[in-house]
C-alpha cells in the first residue's frame, strides 16, 4: 500500500492511501504527521516480531534444512487486529507482544 501527502505547509497535512478514496488522516501540523508515521513504523516492527515469534522457525534454515511452518495462528490473530479501531489496534499489538516475550523468557 502506497501513501501520499497533500498539504498547504501551514495548517493541514492530509495522509492518503492507495486503498482508500479520501484522506485516511488529517493533521494540523507537520510534527503531528511525523509522529503518526513514526508510531505506525514502531508497530509495524512489533508486528514483524510477533509474526516471527508465532511462526518460528518458519523461513529459517536450521542445520541446512529450510523450515516451513503454517502461520494460520498469526493470520487469524492479525485479522482481528486489523478490524480494531486505532486505540484498540495498538493495545492488541502491545498485549500480544508482551505475552509472547514473556513466554520466551
Amino acid at each position: 500500500m502506497a501513501h501520499k501527502i497533500n498539504t498547504n505547509n501551514k495548517d493541514y497535512w492530509e495522509l492518503y492511501s492507495t486503498v482508500a478514496e479520501g484522506p485516511i488522516a488529517v493533521f494540523k501540523t507537520k510534527n503531528e504527521l511525523i509522529r503518526h508515521i513514526a508510531l505506525r513504523k514502531v508497530y509495524e516492527g512489533k508486528l514483524n516480531a510477533i509474526r516471527e515469534m508465532m511462526s518460528f522457525p518458519s523461513e529459517w534454515y536450521v542445520n541446512d534444512d529450510y523450515q516451513w511452518r503454517d502461520i494460520k495462528a498469526y493470520q487469524q490473530w492479525y485479522k482481528g487486529v486489523l478490524m480494531a479501531p486505532d486505540v484498540q489496534y495498538y493495545n492488541l499489538i502491545d498485549e500480544k507482544y508482551e505475552e509472547l516475550m514473556e513466554a520466551i523468557k
